[in-house]
């Protein structure tokens, strides 16, 4: 099990201005699974990520990542948790835009403690990979929206990470731009056994997603499958694969 959350809670506010953002999540994703999370704008699907990303912490409730508990760790500690184990994929792709795509995947792993030539081969291979080598000097203002998102995906996996969360990866990508990128993620999963955890409005990503949850109002809501009626849907206190 790579991620296990039981009772996750994330309030904000108090009183009369109380949001609950997410409501008694429990949720474990194993190995190689890539778990497709859906729902309306503003059901919890960003937060939940970034509790379970270690970004945010829980209100209430407990989330073990790799067997460590990012609840009782301090800031240090979860930050440098984040940087060894988890891979951050944004919907608006989050490059720095003086930095060339190959600085944008090296300062990952300098954060990381790799530097000098280390670092350029491996971010010169990720970005090979990805079929980037051609791109690798070019700003992000020079890139077409499904590079940048390619080159995001080079820097979330530059540390080797076991976990990759990615946040509505297709918004800003035309159809075949997007379905690229939704491939490139299941094939990451499955060829290298990485998990996968999608919080997206992109039907199509069910077709290649393991699991398919639904949330809405902060809880998780199960779907039967990757092409479920919605409308069928049913609250459950546990979600297990």
């Amino acid at each position: 099990m790579v991620l296990e959350a039981t009772g996750l809670r994330k309030v904000y506010g108090s009183g009369s201005t109380q949001v609950i953002a997410v409501a008694e999540v429990a949720l474990s994703v194993r190995r190689g699974e890539i778990l497709l999370i859906m729902g309306p704008s503003g059901s919890g699907k960003t937060t939940l990520l970034s509790l379970i990303g270690g970004l945010l912490r829980p209100s209430s409730g407990t989330i073990h990542l790799n067997g460590h508990e990012l609840s009782v760790m301090t800031e240090a500690a979860r930050a440098r948790l984040r940087l060894e184990n988890v891979g951050f994929v944004f919907q608006d792709f989050n490059l720095l835009n003086a930095l060339t795509a190959l600085e944008n995947v090296e300062i990952a792993l300098n954060l990381a403690g790799m530097s000098g030539h280390r670092a350029q081969d491996r971010a010169i291979r990720l970005l090979h990979d990805l079929n980037l080598e051609q791109r690798r000097d070019f700003t992000p203002g020079q890139l077409s929206g499904g590079e940048k998102q390619r080159v995001a995906i080079a820097r979330a996996l530059a540390n080797d990470p076991m976990l990759i969360l990615a946040d509505e990866p297709t918004a800003n990508l035309d159809s075949a731009n997007g379905l690229a990128v939704v491939e490139l993620l299941a094939r990451i999963a499955r060829d290298e056994g990485r998990t996968v955890v999608i919080a997206s409005h992109d039907y199509r990503i069910r077709d290649v997603a393991t699991r398919n949850l639904w949330m809405e109002d902060g809880r998780l809501l199960k779907s039967v499958g990757p092409t479920a009626d919605l409308a069928k849907r049913g609250t459950v206190n546990r979600v297990r694969h």
